[in-house]
């Protein structure tokens, strides 16, 4: 089996390319697995659930595991709640990053979701933490209201985590994001990461009525990044604020 038949399998529009998929999954060469898994993210079927699991708690190479975490939330099936919250502590902290935003997706119907994404806010690595938070914004479990007001104070030296503990308990209903500071931190900070943060959270939180002045902030934005990837990464996040104002019901604006 080579990369080349899993591409005419997905480009066939006559067959089903899922079993072919499946299969490469247990091959021993990575990048037919590697190829296999990103194949999979755009085709969702509860046939990947159990595979993509095995993936993600065996794999040996580290992207793979994590592309298959990610993959588990594209597919949108609760079903992999279970394999998800058992690579919770995996050794990799890209694997544990993309399970919680995995967890952020497809585990708002389980009570067991929340405490476990609560464990990942103390995490070594500052980019879990930020996942982690976001997703239980997502998730919206009051359950984890505690556990996030903490970060207040521990997050206080990391500014790119600091505005997602902003955002989560946005979400979870206690308190208002706070606009002002997070379009500050998007003007004025160095590093790069909290920029990019502030840029993500913004664009989250857009309302109809928020809309002008976090476009304002983020067309500024666009005109100071020298890197070219950064003012692509900010035209698109516009574009998502823009999607995330339209899509709040005109009751709830």
């Amino acid at each position: 089996m080579t990369p080349a038949d899993l591409h005419a399998a997905v480009r066939d529009p006559s067959g089903d390319p899922v079993p072919l998929l499946l299969q490469a999954l247990v091959e021993p060469e990575p990048d037919i697995r590697r190829e296999a898994v990103r194949y999979l993210q755009d085709i969702p079927t509860p046939r990947a659930i159990e595979p993509l699991g095995a993936i993600l708690r065996r794999d040996p190479e580290c992207d793979i595991r994590w592309e298959a975490a990610e993959t588990l939330g594209l597919q949108g099936d609760p079903a992999a709640v279970p394999a998800l919250l058992a690579a919770i502590t995996d050794p990799e902290p890209a694997v544990r990053l993309c399970v919680a935003e995995a967890l952020g997706i497809v585990g708002d119907s389980d009570p067991r979701v929340a405490p476990a994404l609560c464990c990942l806010l103390v995490d070594f690595d500052v980019g879990v933490r930020a996942f982690a938070l976001e997703a239980i914004g997502d998730l919206g479990d009051p359950i984890a209201t505690p556990a996030v007001r903490t970060r207040l104070i521990g997050e206080r030296r990391h500014p790119e985590v600091r505005v997602w503990v902003y955002y989560a308990l946005a979400r979870l209903g206690d308190g208002a994001f706070p606009l002002t500071e997070t379009i500050a931190l998007l003007r004025r900070c160095r590093t790069f990461a909290a920029r990019v943060s502030a840029a993500r959270a913004l664009a989250r939180v857009a309302t109809p009525g928020t809309l002008p002045r976090i476009g304002r902030a983020l067309r500024a934005a666009t005109l100071r990044e020298r890197s070219g990837g950064m003012r692509e990464a900010m035209v698109r996040l516009l574009a998502e604020a823009v999607e995330t104002a339209d899509a709040i019901p005109p009751g709830k604006r």
